[in-house]
């Protein structure tokens, strides 16, 4: 269960694709940091990604962790968007042909997980592939 703090703090990230980049030597970041992952510059600027990008690899997870078991075997997709960054994301409206390698990609908002009884639904970011599937 996430605790419902921690996700309102993480909604501008999972809702909207929010990170940062730095100021003096450009990187971007997914995550809402304070100073710069490279060169750690305190000087960023919060910046809103396109969410559109280019699979990099992608895994099949047949035996997921715990708080995921409910959902079953799923794919985990390293992107890295237009805009820079790079993120990790479940792939999802997967067809009968999973997505290669350099297939074009864009992020989504799906609900995570299925949550219990008495949980809170969880959204965020997935990716999902935009290559026409051809029979």
């Amino acid at each position: 269960m996430i605790d419902p703090a921690v996700q309102s703090r993480l909604q501008p990230t999972l809702y909207r694709l929010e990170g940062v980049r730095c100021l003096r030597c450009h990187h971007a970041d997914v995550s809402r940091r304070s100073t710069c992952a490279r060169c750690g510059n305190a000087a960023v600027a919060t910046v809103r990604f396109s969410g559109k990008g280019r699979l990099l690899a992608v895994t099949l997870m047949a035996r997921p962790p715990s708080e995921h078991d409910r959902l079953g075997a799923f794919h985990l997709a390293l992107v890295e968007l237009d805009d820079g960054p790079r993120l990790l994301a479940k792939l999802t409206d997967v067809t009968s042909r999973p997505a290669a390698i350099g297939d074009a990609v864009e992020v989504v908002i799906r609900r995570l997980f299925e949550p219990g009884p008495e949980e809170l639904i969880c959204y965020g970011y997935k990716v999902r592939g935009t290559t026409p599937v051809t029979s």
